[in-house]
């Protein structure tokens, strides 16, 4: 006995009663016929599957035995050629302890090189001449900041997918932040200036297994580029450096930002306060000299220089290697004043005691 597709038991046929056994020939019947109806269900869905396309039978052969650990050989002996482009997105400023400014700088990364194992031709394939495939899937540069200050620092943030072309060119594209020291001149404060660096180079120094080239001399791109409202960019440079240690050389990608302060603030605050206190202290000599308005207007010079100094003194601290002009101007005024106050009181008094 056996149980066909249909769910009907069928056993064997009696052969003592005639419609006995003529009824268990018509069910062996239909439930063979069920099961034949059942393989050919399942043959259609099979062939009724989507055939396999060109780019995924071009992914197929092209990563069959494809190792993303191991670098591709290289044309030029042992060293992979990366070429990169670094594009300055945004930076923020941390803090200001006058000789040192930390900030934050994003950037927008591209890097290219070759993979000879990544190569096919088009013809084969429908004419597929490039496709994208995650970074995941294949050998990536390990490229990091060595200027590093922040633990989160690193290239690979983010990364949106490569792209392949069939000559074995891989273009992937990145977006990476960090933190970076920066040198502060303090001379023209507020309009002062800070040079911000920062070292990009392989994590496989003494192999020379990767090389980076920098492709591009500026890194300001209008498109890409979010103006800083209080910091305007005079040069964003990218170059290369080299430097020897223990008889090794080492290759760096150097990036240079050279920021200047442009903020309205400082302007209302500092450098419109500040001419005010010269035009009077320069207008105080024309007043006559035993005017009792004189020497009120040089006492409220020498109280507003006081004072100015000490709200400058919240900006700058007590460190820095440069003095600003503006701090040594208000100390030659401030003596000033204070000359001619001395002045004014002594004639005052004389004129008083003439009086007398």
């Amino acid at each position: 006995m056996f149980t066909g597709a249909c769910g009907i038991s069928c056993g064997a046929p009696q052969l003592s009663g005639g419609c006995s056994a003529g009824m268990d020939l018509n069910t062996i019947a239909f439930c063979f016929l069920l099961t034949c109806l059942q393989l050919g269900c399942c043959r259609s869905e099979c062939k009724s599957s989507a055939p396999e396309t060109e780019l995924d039978r071009l992914k197929r052969e092209l990563f069959c035995g494809y190792e993303n650990s191991i670098k591709p050989e290289s044309r030029w002996g042992n060293t992979t050629l990366v070429h990169m482009y670094l594009l300055l997105r945004r930076f923020t400023l941390v803090s200001d302890n006058c000789e040192r400014d930390i900030i934050i700088l994003s950037f927008i990364s591209m890097q290219v090189w070759e993979d000879e194992r990544l190569t096919w031709d088009p013809l084969l394939y429908g004419n597929i001449r490039r496709f994208s495939i995650n970074y995941s899937s294949i050998w990536t540069p390990q490229i990091g900041w060595i200027t590093q200050d922040a633990d989160n620092d690193r290239l690979y943030m983010g990364m949106i997918p490569c792209l392949l072309e069939w000559f074995g060119r891989v273009m992937c594209i990145s977006w990476s932040s960090f933190h970076a020291n920066c040198e502060s001149d303090l001379t023209h404060w507020p309009y002062d200036s800070h040079i911000c660096e920062a070292l990009l180079a392989p994590w496989l120094l003494q192999s020379r297994e990767v090389e980076l080239l920098p492709m591009n001399s500026d890194m300001v791109l209008a498109g890409a580029y979010q103006p800083n409202t209080e910091w305007a960019v005079l040069n964003a440079g990218v170059g290369r450096r080299s430097e020897m240690f223990e008889n090794a050389t080492f290759d760096y990608t150097e990036v240079t930002l050279t920021l200047q302060r442009h903020s309205a603030t400082y302007e209302a605050t500092v450098v419109i306060p500040a001419l005010v206190l010269f035009v009077l202290t320069l207008a105080s000599p024309w007043i006559e000299a035993g005017c009792p308005t004189r020497l009120s207007l040089l006492c409220t010079l020498v109280v507003c220089h006081i004072l100015y100094l000490e709200f400058l003194s919240l900006y700058f601290g007590h460190s820095g290697s440069s003095c600003p002009l503006i701090l040594l101007q208000l100390q030659e005024t401030l003596k000033n004043v204070s000359r001619c106050n001395d002045t004014s009181y002594e004639d005052l008094r004389h004129e008083v005691q003439a009086k007398k």
